[in-house]
């Protein structure tokens, strides 16, 4: 499954989008953070297990790292182990963690809950009310991302969302953007009880990202300039090193070193020519798709601009197919091409 949503472990209250999963909370149902977190988290279990290993035929266990592994559940009858931690790393359940955010869900509506990578990640997301960018209508939504993946840590961020096409909008962390990170350590509960009180403050926040979104309306783009956003979100890949260095050689040089380069060497060499031009014509592609996008942008008289770009690019990045389609536009890869286009388009009004 590429968005990484378990079926029976999703819930939300307006129905399908990038992960076209169709489990909807009726309008009248209220949830706490917690009580939704429980609703899709059910059955879930995560330990500290010990971390044993063998090593010419001696087995040993460690006295530092232990492993995180989330226990076998009805809906997945195996266990998951998520990696390595230090003996410091702090464990709290996915309900325990949510539990923090319940006084803000008497105010903020529980939009959508979920649990993602077997277990390894669960999200909630507040509706925090509608807005517009220059006529352009929007819903604002902060979205708490809990991980029980060692490296990972628990994020808080807003995610503005276009109705027309319910594709979220991330943007750069120093632009209007709430944003947290909480690591595993011991006063976890204690952060995450901070940014409890401090995401209360929703409205400034909104306030804060209508007053960038709508500079970026109100600037028009040249065709140069919205190709840059795009270049921005889907750069060039690197070239290989050995690559680049043959790719300065003369015709006589390049003669000379395929001759006398061992054959094995010359077939991983093409391989890597081969998986380098593959990745190149996939940026290309997206790029194109962005340029597609932007030019069929509604509404027509937004069209153009640097609210158009950052958007086709929001687009391409929440609706495309392909690996992990889900997680990934709020917390992954794809929120990156997002985060990337609003810098650069940023650029342009500031």
């Amino acid at each position: 499954m590429g968005h990484e949503i378990q079926v029976e472990r999703f819930r939300d209250r307006r129905g399908p989008a990038w992960h076209r999963i169709p489990n909807v909370w009726k309008p009248d149902v209220q949830r706490s953070c917690s009580e939704a977190m429980a609703e899709v988290g059910h059955g879930l279990d995560v330990i500290k297990a010990p971390l044993i290993y063998e090593m010419d035929g001696i087995t040993y266990t460690s006295t530092d790292r232990m492993m995180v592994v989330r226990k076998p559940t009805a809906d997945d009858p195996k266990p998951r182990a998520f990696g390595v931690v230090s003996n410091s790393w702090k464990l709290h359940q996915y309900v325990e963690m949510a539990q923090v955010f319940d006084k803000l869900s008497e105010t903020h509506q529980v939009e959508s809950a979920a649990v993602l990578k077997h277990g390894a990640m669960a999200f909630v997301t507040f509706k925090s009310g509608e807005w517009d960018v220059c006529g352009d209508p929007m819903e604002s939504y902060f979205a708490l991302n809990f991980s029980m993946q060692p490296g990972t840590s628990t994020t808080c961020i807003h995610t503005p969302i276009r109705e027309v096409c319910w594709n979220t909008q991330i943007m750069a962390e120093a632009a209007a953007n709430v944003s947290f990170r909480i690591p595993h350590t011991a006063d976890t509960m204690d952060q995450l009880a901070v940014a409890a009180e401090l995401l209360e403050k929703f409205e400034q926040t909104k306030a804060a990202a209508k007053e960038v979104c709508e500079a970026f309306a109100k600037r028009s783009l040249t065709s140069d300039e919205a190709k840059m956003i795009f270049q921005a979100a889907y750069p060039d890949p690197t070239m290989p090193a050995k690559l680049s260095a043959v790719g300065g050689f003369d015709e006589e040089e390049r003669f000379q070193f395929a001759k006398d380069l061992d054959p094995n060497r010359m077939a991983a060499m093409a391989m890597d020519k081969q998986r380098f031009e593959a990745l190149m014509d996939k940026r290309l592609a997206l790029r194109n798709e962005c340029i597609g996008q932007y030019s069929a942008f509604e509404p027509s008289r937004l069209g153009g601009t640097a609210w158009a770009a950052f958007n086709a690019v929001s687009v391409v990045a929440d609706w495309r197919n392909g690996t992990n389609p889900g997680a990934s536009t709020l917390f992954g890869e794809r929120a990156g091409e997002k985060r990337r286009a609003f810098v650069a388009a940023n650029q342009f009004v500031a």
